[in-house]
């Protein structure tokens, strides 16, 4: 499991690093979305279980930070 799935988002900062990681790794996905949705090309699912728990709880926290998280998404998208 990457090291930024378990690390507890404490600041905005720590949200956006959060964001940048994932999008760096490919893993980039829509924070509305649940990681167990997310599908790789061949429709197996890309997180384990153990891996969508933390992703989850990652989530979460950010929104205590960033009400809307989804457009620095869409920033990390675009820029990719």
């Amino acid at each position: 499991m990457k090291t930024y799935f378990t690390k507890p988002i404490a600041s905005l900062n720590d949200a956006h690093a959060f964001f940048d990681n994932l999008a760096n790794d490919r893993l980039l996905f829509h924070p509305e979305d649940s990681p167990s949705s997310i599908v790789d090309a061949f429709g197996l699912a890309l997180f384990t279980p153990d891996e969508c728990i933390a992703l989850e709880r990652r989530i979460s926290e950010v929104y205590l930070f960033d009400a809307d998280p989804c457009a620095y998404c869409l920033t990390l998208a675009e820029n990719a």
